[in-house]
């Protein structure tokens, strides 16, 4: 565990005795004023972004300066408070870090044991450009709101930023090692006031003792998207966190609705070798619930151990057959979770956590197993080592995740609601219910070995399960389950919004299946395909491959796989699913924009998530007895949404493009070129479509705008370009997928006119394979190359022109 190690007390006589005590590095400026107990914190760069009036818990006591150093940020000065209860707050600034780091040290004077719950742990005013509250909006785990009087809580972070210039105030819980950090944000005499507090269960600390609480970070950023995003990268080195390459995978719940049968998952297996899927980029099939064992109460059977009939010839023969098709076995299970009374656990009563004397049990989570017992450590270790090493499953879908808190569910969990953590009773009383958990996903880690990629779900099950997994799992599904039929569609890019600067940096996000099945209109279908694409999320299908006609079985094939990079929301603080997003290509010039317009507005899936919570509906999809229609949650009213207006008009700089600069550029859905234009990017984007737009600068030289492989346009597939002024030629590589006609779309622009293409060639040693090249279009500066491959290569192109 990192943890920020004072190294020093330094005080000198005036210091010791100054009414205001500063810390400043080159972002921020730090104030402690001794006379109101209060600090405040100012950007250096624009002071009109600050925090005023911060206070903690605790009020009073001594300030002493001191010198702190932490593992990847080096040495930073503290300002320490120690209070007359003997609990302490520092505040420490490091050089190069853009954050304030803010820690509390609870300190147990009494003469027994304390236990805590929850811990408040202190708040501040936000002030921003002098802009009234009303003015600003509140990024949270919950939806993109306005403030209000009705303070909402967030897990893990917030952010309060002014739409018009996305300056902003961020924050963020760093550490979740045995508490679950909360922020809390409302709007007091017209400025915005947040708070803090982690959550326990139950936090012991001995007659004497103290506990160093988690870290908190604030910091001021002229672009609160930019704060968000170093938020989770401080995240990802605490928890010296390396990502796993993503897969693409076919999961059975949505095609068959649970885990289907031995003799149909081998007919989706040759299918998608019939279908050529694996050389797009298809890597994992995956077996959702249903293949298990035991009685079924209160949720699915939980018997992981044992295989019903539906695969008698058990889950090896099944992943054996999966890898001889070259892909990963992937399966679906509920490590933290069992049913007392399913005679497989008539001898095991003791591995449950219990309230009352009798195991605890959540809503279709079942009985919770409780992860401070060693016991219970080696039965979920057991059943993961069996999964993984003897039956030879590699990708683990842990659904049920809240469960290892042994809490209850919450679903659908955006907003901070009170669970009652710690209700229930654990074996080991000095572990809290978030460590308890940590301590199951590092177990079950060790057991299963490293080469296993691990998918948390869900989230919105009970959002314990968002910080407690940092650092943990592979990927996480971000939000509830979507379906194959709109608005459902739109919970990905909801959620995936709300939660985009933690992708590809702490984890990947899971944002459900893309759908391309015919029931789904074409143009609802390529919106969603697009918007995984663009993102690079997880990707996901689930789908009859024998049903699929030949266009929808191109989009799946234009979908998958996913990039690594890191693509950002343009309107992030306009709208809770943002309709426009940015993609940069590193290995070119090239610039990939997006353009959503998701129907009547994403206040849609809001609703459609609300009458979920009222109407009682179960997490996969079975409805229960609807009851009476329940009081709207906290928060939801609130969420900043509107329909879209089919013209799109945006100044360059807002997008992220250069503003002087002109741009020409390529449309994946129309298939077309776009003539060159400068200062304002102006579309039309119809209700429910999208646009995905590949842009250059425009040069007096030949460029690779776009390739038809991948709807990212270049991004997966085009490996280098080259322009050589002399030879008057522009050279790349390119993976191109066999049998796929892969097409180079080329603006061969030059002033007063356009270049020609005289040849195209590919390498000898690609000839020799059977690969061909040929101009298939020159319309004026319009160029189209199609290249033909008789199976998945690295081709090495050459276009000549005069």
């Amino acid at each position: 565990m990192k943890s920020i190690l004072m190294i020093g007390v330094l005080v000198s006589a005036a210091w010791a005795h100054a009414a205001v005590h500063t810390l400043k590095n080159d972002q921020l400026t730090v104030r402690y004023d001794t006379k109101t107990s209060s600090y405040s914190v100012q950007s250096v760069q624009n002071p009109k972004l600050g925090l005023k009036g911060g206070q903690f818990a605790e009020t009073g006591g001594t300030v002493e300066k001191g010198a702190a150093t932490h593992p990847d940020w080096g040495q930073g000065s503290a300002l320490v408070i120690t209070h007359q209860s003997g609990s302490s707050d520092r505040i420490v600034l490091y050089p190069a870090l853009s954050f304030a780091v803010i820690q509390h040290i609870q300190k147990n004077a009494s003469t027994q044991v304390e236990t805590f719950q929850k811990i408040p742990t202190g708040g501040f005013a936000v002030e921003i450009n002098g802009k009234r509250a009303d003015e600003l909006a509140v990024r949270s785990s919950g939806a993109l709101s306005k403030p209000s009087s009705t303070e909402i809580g967030s897990y893990v972070f917030a952010a309060v930023a002014d739409p018009a210039t996305r300056n902003g105030m961020v924050c963020g819980w760093l550490t979740h090692d045995r508490g679950d950090g909360i922020v809390f944000v409302a709007t007091e005499q017209d400025r915005v006031q947040v708070r803090s507090q982690i959550d326990y269960g139950a936090l012991r600390i001995a007659t004497g003792g103290e506990e160093q609480l988690e870290s908190f970070m604030v910091g001021l950023f002229d672009d609160a998207r930019v704060g968000l995003e170093q938020l989770a990268g401080r995240i990802a080195e605490q928890y010296d966190i390396e990502l796993k390459d993503k897969p693409s995978l076919y999961c059975t719940w949505y095609n068959t609705f649970r885990a289907t049968n031995e003799k149909n998952l081998f007919k989706t297996v040759d299918l998608i070798q019939e279908k050529q899927l694996p050389g797009y980029g298809l890597s994992v099939v995956q077996i959702d619930d249903g293949w298990q064992a035991g009685i079924e109460k209160g949720g699915p059977a939980r018997d992981f151990y044992h295989v019903n009939e539906s695969y008698a010839s058990g889950m090896k023969a099944t992943a054996d057959k999966i890898k001889s098709a070259d892909m990963v076995a992937g399966i679906w299970f509920k490590p933290f979770s069992g049913t007392a009374s399913d005679p497989w656990f008539a001898d095991k009563q003791e591995l449950f956590a219990t309230m009352d004397g009798q195991p605890y049990n959540a809503r279709w989570g079942g009985d919770c197993l409780d992860m401070t017992n060693p016991k219970a450590q080696d039965y979920m270790s057991e059943l993961a080592r069996l999964i993984s090493k003897d039956w030879g499953y590699k990708y683990f879908k842990l659904d049920g995740m809240w469960c290892g808190t042994a809490t209850q569910q919450k679903y659908i969990n955006t907003f901070y609601v009170d669970d009652k953590i710690g209700e229930s009773k654990l074996f080991n009383p000095d572990m809290t219910h978030i460590e308890a958990f940590r301590t199951g996903l590092k177990k079950l880690r060790k057991a299963a070995g490293d080469e296993v990629f691990i998918l948390g779900c869900n989230t919105c099950q009970n959002m314990r399960s968002l910080g407690g997994s940092f650092g943990l799992v592979n990927a996480m599904r971000i939000g509830p389950d979507n379906r194959a039929s709109y608005p459902a569609t739109l919970k990905g890019p909801l959620f995936g919004g709300r939660f985009y600067f933690l992708h590809n940096r702490v984890w990947h996000n899971d944002p459900d299946p893309a759908y391309v099945r015919e029931s789904l209109p074409l143009n609802d279908a390529r919106s969603l395909c697009s918007w995984v694409a663009l993102t690079g999320t997880l990707t996901a299908n689930s789908v009859d491959y024998s049903k699929l006609p030949a266009e929808r079985l191109d989009l799946l094939r234009r979908t998958i796989p996913s990039h690594s990079l890191n693509a950002r929301p343009v309107d992030f603080f306009d709208y809770d699913s943002p309709t426009v997003w940015m993609l940069e290509d590193p290995k070119s010039d090239r610039k990939l924009v997006g353009l959503f317009n998701w129907g009547k507005s994403e206040s849609d899936v809001l609703k459609e998530i609300q009458r979920a919570k009222d109407d009682d509906i179960e997490i996969q999809g079975k409805s229960k007895k609807k009851g009476k229609k329940k009081p709207k949650k906290k928060g939801d009213e609130w969420a900043m949404t509107a329909p879209i207006d089919p013209a799109f008009s945006q100044n360059l700089d807002w997008v992220g493009l250069d503003e002087s600069k002109q741009y020409v550029g390529f449309e994946y859905w129309s298939n077309s070129f776009i003539d060159p234009f400068s200062k304002t990017l102006e579309r039309t984007v119809p209700s429910r479509t999208c646009q995905v737009i590949s842009l250059v600068e425009v040069k007096d030289e030949p460029q690779v705008i776009g390739t038809s492989r991948h709807i990212t346009q270049g991004v997966m597939d085009l490996l280098s370009t080259e322009w050589s002024a002399g030879e008057k030629s522009l050279s790349g590589r390119s993976l191109v997928v066999g049998s796929d006609p892969y097409e180079i779309r080329v603006a061969a622009r030059k002033s007063g006119g356009a270049w020609t293409c005289t040849k195209a060639v590919v390498s000898k040693k690609d000839r020799r394979a059977g690969v061909k090249i040929k101009m298939v279009e020159q319309d004026g500066w319009k160029l189209r190359v199609q290249i033909d491959a008789p199976e998945n290569r690295e081709v090495q192109w050459k276009l000549l022109f005069k």
